[in-house]
């Protein structure tokens, strides 16, 4: 929350600190990712989100990785992941790859940079 402090500003400090209590995924699939789809479209947060995705890409815990794919990456494909597309980063990009094979979406969306 404190990385992206207008999730605070939508949810609500309550309800994000009950859904991260829930969990990671619980968070990111339901708010993070539903911030990014309503609410994100400017180059400097769309830069911001890809950021944040390739740290959590570059982690070396596995699990940091899996959410990075499965909560956020394969979690926006359908709805808004060409905007971010273009800004992710080497590790970010390689999981971008590995989900384009295991779900169904535009593989153009990340040849786009």
């Amino acid at each position: 929350m404190e990385c992206f402090p207008e999730l605070v500003e939508k949810y609500g400090y309550d309800t994000l600190s009950e859904a991260s209590s829930l969990g990671t995924y619980v968070f990111h699939e339901d708010y993070f990712n539903l911030w990014v789809i309503e609410d994100v479209s400017s180059d400097c947060d769309l830069s911001r989100v890809a950021d944040y995705i390739e740290h959590l890409a570059s982690s070396s815990n596995v699990d940091l990785q899996n959410l990075a794919q499965i909560g956020i990456i394969e979690g926006l494909m359908n709805f808004h992941f060409e905007k971010i597309a273009s800004y992710l980063q080497k590790n970010s990009r390689k999981l971008l790859i590995e989900s384009e094979q295991t779900t169904h979406f535009n593989k153009n969306v990340w040849s786009t940079k």
